[in-house]
């Protein structure tokens, strides 16, 4: 494809901003569950058909916004196993069950917070990079990504 006009190369960013719409949200204490696939999976939907250079894009920012949330899944279990192992090996110096259920609910506050942020700036680095090489009609692969939606034959 050498001929990319200007309404995909649009729609082509778009997709790939479209997974950033949870970071506002999330800091707005709004945050909406998948909202990072939801739309970049709409405007792939009613696009694919328009342009190859669209389909490949919104392919692409499809599959690197589902490996963000698996990351996410995946770091805070890590995470929380972590918590646990630390209070195993450390103790909570609680007496009462209040406590206990106020620490562990400040642990996994805190473990989704760091996971929060994390993903956040993989997000913003891969995203953003990819809406500038889309800008210029590049073709642009996300790394660390799992194609869960491969390019047809």
């Amino acid at each position: 494809m050498t001929n990319i006009s200007e309404e995909e190369v649009k729609w082509a960013m778009t997709c790939h901003l479209a997974g950033l719409v949870w970071i506002p949200l999330y800091w707005l204490q709004f945050p909406l569950p998948l909202v990072n696939v939801v739309i970049p999976t709409l405007i792939w939907l009613f696009k694919r058909e328009n342009s190859e250079y669209i389909d490949f894009q919104g392919r692409e920012a499809l599959n690197f916004q589902i490996t963000v949330v698996l990351y996410s899944i995946v770091l805070f279990t890590v995470g929380i196993i972590g918590f646990f192992i630390y209070l195993a090996m450390f103790g909570a110096d609680v007496e009462d069950s209040i406590g206990a259920i106020a620490l562990l609910t400040r642990g996994i506050n805190q473990t989704q917070r760091i996971v929060s942020i994390l993903m956040m700036l993989f997000s913003l680095a891969f995203a953003l990079t990819a809406a500038v090489k889309t800008k210029k009609g590049n073709f642009y692969f996300y790394p660390f990504t799992i194609r869960v939606f491969r390019a047809s034959s």
